[in-house]
């Protein structure tokens, strides 16, 4: 369980790490991890940043994550532990290598390498960040399927994101003694416009 106010301390702190690594605004931070905690701290990070926010979908390999990864020109990847016996650490390392845009690699797991960046040795109690973001200013890309083709590229700014999630929650009549279950990857779409609707209502996700 992690409530709002842990949720924004912990940002806080990795925003901080996150502004020492030269992470600003536009820059962009992607990110190859489950559902898991370090997700929505890292997302909420990059957004105090005033940086994009790139998630990367648990089943995508060399070829996709080479062409996401150098289209968007993202700066840090966060990767998590291995899943059956596949490394996203070493996918990772495979990408630091050979694009010049990605000049950081940050592991949650326990997997670890000489320029790997773990990833709570970011968290800063230095003050983070502070300047108000631009509500048309781009903070999240997502990548389509790319089913017949490469994945492509959509961005959002702060305003289309928040203003959708909005009034789906409206729609759904939350309210803050509701509980919302999704049950898609954090990374996908509708898992992103359903977690805002959470923020916006004050409704815990489970």
């Amino acid at each position: 369980v992690m409530g709002w106010g842990a949720l924004d301390l912990l940002s806080d702190q990795l925003a901080a790490g996150l502004a020492e690594l030269g992470i600003g605004r536009g820059d962009v931070v992607s990110c190859q991890l489950g559902n898991v905690p370090e997700f929505l701290i890292l997302h909420h990070a990059v957004a105090k940043c005033r940086a994009v926010f790139n998630p990367i979908h648990l089943p995508y390999r060399s070829s996709e994550l080479e062409h996401i990864l150098g289209f968007s020109e993202s700066a840090v990847l966060v990767v998590g532990p291995s899943i059956k016996d596949f490394s996203y650490l070493e996918l990772g390392l495979q990408m630091k290598h050979s694009l010049e845009c990605l000049h950081h690699l940050v592991s949650i797991g326990e997997e670890t390498a000489a320029e790997v960046i773990p990833f709570e040795s970011l968290k800063h109690d230095s003050a983070p960040p502070v300047s108000a973001a631009d509500p048309e200013d781009p903070f999240l890309m997502l990548f389509t399927s790319g089913t017949t083709a490469s994945p492509k590229a959509t961005v959002h700014t702060h305003n289309m994101r928040l203003t959708n999630s909005w009034f789906c929650g409206g729609d759904f009549a939350l309210r803050e003694e509701d509980h919302m279950l999704c049950c898609s990857a954090l990374s996908h779409m509708w898992a992103v416009l359903n977690y805002y609707s959470s923020v916006i209502y004050g409704c815990p996700q489970i």
